[in-house]
Parts: structure tokens; sequence; C-alpha cells
């Protein structure tokens, strides 16, 4: 568990502030004497055998206490309890103190000291809000340390706590992160692509934008495959996926494996001329990587094929996304059937 013994004593009364110091942070003397700050305060303070050591910080004045917490937060080294008495003259009073103090710093664990039937608990929680205890007046030295062993161990709990939250959180955003991206090229994947389009589909006939989807294709891959190996063909694969994905630079475009050596780019609010330029630009981009392919009937390396398609939603009655994928699916179909490495659109398809 995460410790942290930092303490900050908040009292007007010096003898007090003494003694509380001699409770939690005690120092060996060679002639102990008794303090009667407190109502069981004995000797036995002095044995510092029986009792914890904390780091005590003391101020006679809310206002310093206030300092002291911001000057703790600035140096990475908060304070874990604050023990605040109620009424401090001339400044502000403990409670005023105590509400500035938790709004410096949420984490930190407040005792405040009162007399008998001067301030309920359920009145603390309303103005000081959490993390909060009440300690009534006259103490002992062995509720003092209770006390704040108590708060001690509740701000490493809050802590720990914290931390495995975090944990998860990264945990869950990391599952998360790795269900929507290939496994081998790192790229968004299928079921990613299908949310998206989905998703996009729907705001597009919300907005009555256009939306346009590019579908490309590696030319000849099987036999990229079959001559090259696999592992030659996976790292085409990753090579050609890293390419495509530096070729969009708006957060709402996406780049997803759609499945073996077929890749789509789905482009928001981007009409028909649009998407020719990005996809162009798709096809100059693999072309530049000049991977060598010796069996494509293409090209002397490795080369795509890219259909086009481009819809207004708002126009297309009750057809949804699949209409635009087979659109753009034909057109990739009429690339290849042309000779390949090339790109074949339609007109804006109302």
């Amino acid at each position: 568990m995460t410790v942290n013994n930092n303490i900050l004593v908040l009292d007007d009364n010096l003898e007090l502030l003494a003694a509380y110091r001699n409770i939690l942070q005690p120092q060996k003397r060679k002639h102990p004497r008794k303090l009667v700050a407190f109502a069981e305060l004995d000797d036995d303070v002095q044995n510092n055998e029986e009792l914890p050591t904390f780091n005590v910080t003391v101020a006679s004045q809310g206002e310093q206490g206030v300092e002291l917490v911001w000057e703790s937060i600035e140096k990475n080294s908060p304070f874990a309890v604050a023990i605040i008495d109620i009424h401090m003259p001339p400044g502000i009073d403990g409670l005023e103190t105590a509400s500035k103090i938790r709004d410096l710093d949420s984490s930190i664990y407040i005792i405040i000291i009162t007399a008998y039937g001067e301030l309920s608990i359920n009145e603390l929680q309303r103005k000081v809000r959490y993390n909060v205890f009440l300690a009534r007046k006259p103490l002992s030295k062995d509720e003092i340390i209770q006390q704040v062993r108590n708060a001690c161990n509740c701000w490493g709990r809050d802590r720990q706590l914290e931390i495995k939250s975090l944990e998860l959180e990264q945990q869950r955003d990391l599952l998360q992160e790795l269900s929507i991206r290939d496994g081998m090229t790192g790229i968004f994947n299928r079921r990613y692509f299908d949310e998206f389009l989905n998703k996009e589909w729907c705001r597009a006939r919300r907005s009555e934008e256009t939306l346009s989807l590019v579908m490309m294709d590696i030319d000849h891959f099987k036999a990229y495959n079959d001559n090259y190996g696999h592992s030659a063909g996976d790292d085409c694969l990753r090579r050609v996926a890293q390419a495509l994905s530096e070729t969009v630079m708006r957060d709402t475009d996406i780049v997803a494996r759609y499945g073996g050596e077929e890749f789509v780019c789905v482009l928001p609010g981007i009409n028909c001329d649009g998407a020719i330029k990005i996809g162009e630009k798709q096809m100059r981009r693999i072309n530049e990587l000049a991977i060598p392919h010796s069996y494509s009937s293409a090209a002397d390396h490795v080369t795509l094929s890219l259909g086009v398609a481009s819809m207004i939603p708002s126009k297309r009655g009750g057809c949804g996304p699949n209409e635009l994928i087979k659109a753009a699916d034909k057109n990739l179909y009429r690339a290849k059937e042309s000779g390949r490495n090339q790109l074949v659109s339609d007109e804006c398809i109302q």
C-alpha cells in the first residue's frame, strides 16, 4: 500500500502544537517532561519504540495552512492528513480553512478538533464534503495517534485503489484497441470498418452530406505469396497497410484491412472528386514503395487496383451502407478487369 506519513497540524495554541509534534513525531530526550495539553498525555509519549513517527508540519493560522498545502502539492509531497482546530483567532476559522484546503487537495483527510456539542459530523460533512473526521476535546494521545493512523491508512488505500483503477482502465483501453486492430498490419480491422461505416452512413444521412469509399486490392497477391513465400507476403501486407494509413490526414478518415489483400478507406464528407484524388494518392504511394513483384502482369513491383464510390445517404431512401460497398466493389472489379494498377469510379450516385 502507498505510504504517506506527512501530517499538517493547525492550531493557534503553541503549546498544543508542541504537544502534537511530541506525540506524532517524538524525539528522544534525556529528561522527558510531562506535557499537559492533552487529558491523558503521559511521559510514555517519549518512548519512541511504542509510537509511530509521522512527518509533522505545524502552523498557527488557517491562512498559513492553506499555503503549506499548496506548496506541498507543488513539490509533489502532499499531506495525507490535516488536523485543524475549529477556532484559530484572529484569522479564518477551522471550517473555512478545511474548505479551502479541500478545494486545493481532494485527497487529503481532514480531522477537525472541536469541543463537545459544538459541531455535528453531518454539519461537518456538508461543509467539508468528504474524507473528514471529527475529534472532540479533551483528547488523549492514543486517540490522536489512532485518528491519524486511520486517516493515513485511508489515504494509502485510496491511492492504491486509484492505481488499480488506472491499471484496469489502461487494460480495458488496450483490449478495446486490440479488438479493433488487425493483428498482422496494425491498422483498423473489418469489424471496426463495419461499425464505423454504419455510424458514418447514419451521420451523413442526418446531415445530408456525401460519404465516399475507396476499395483497394493488391494486384496478383496470390502469385506474390506463392513465389516469394508467406513471410514476404506478410511483410508486404504490413508495408502496404502502413503506407495507406499515411495517406489520410483527417481524424474522420480511416483505412482498414477488409480481408486478405483487400483494404478500404472511408472518407466522410468527401465528394467523388475528392475521393478520386485520395485514391490516386494511395495508388502512387504504393508504387513508390517499389516492392519487387516479378510475377505481376501489371508492373514489375507491387501495385493496387482501386474502386471509388460516393453517395449521399439522405437521397438513398431505405438503403444502407452495403449499397456503397457494392458500388465501390463493382468499380474495383472493373479496375482489375481493365488491366489492374488503376482506379475506376462513377459520378456521385444520387
